[in-house]
């Protein structure tokens, strides 16, 4: 009978097997953020349009053209200036509004200039000694604004 019952335990403890639970990330595809942020009806006015676009984080990925032409400087080494699009996966809120108190900031500042156009408004920052350059465009597009 001990035979038995240590055959038994025996059977099992071989029996159970551990079980690793893997996590596996799939990024979505575009079409379901597209999908998602199904953008409604567009405000024509620019400082309406502006003031929704640096406060709420689905209207700005309604109203961003995407791939997103992204040029900037390499400074590893040569300075040489590289493209690198930004994809709708990729893309991170980008907060303007931080930007109105910059010139005031003792490290980093830089200042605004909006330049406003027919069809096309121009947000420009400039820094103060220290390199920053950036140049955003938005463009009225089939009567919406856009990034």
């Amino acid at each position: 009978m001990k035979n038995l019952i240590l055959i038994c335990l025996g059977l099992l403890l071989f029996s159970c097997d551990k079980k690793e639970h893997k996590t596996t990330h799939v990024l979505a595809p575009e079409k379901h953020f597209k999908d998602a942020y199904n953008e409604g009806r567009c405000d024509t006015e620019f400082d309406i349009f502006f003031k929704k676009f640096q406060s709420d984080s689905i209207f700005q990925r309604q109203h961003v053209k995407f791939p997103l032409k992204n040029t900037y400087l390499n400074s590893d080494g040569d300075y040489e200036v590289v493209r690198k699009d930004i994809t709708i996966l990729n893309y991170r809120f980008l907060d303007l509004t931080k930007d109105v108190e910059a010139a005031k900031a003792e490290n980093g500042a830089f200042t605004i200039h909006i330049e406003k156009r027919k069809d096309s408004v121009f947000y420009q920052t400039r820094g103060i000694d220290n390199g920053i350059h950036a140049d955003i465009k938005f463009a009225f597009i089939d009567g919406c604004w856009h990034l």
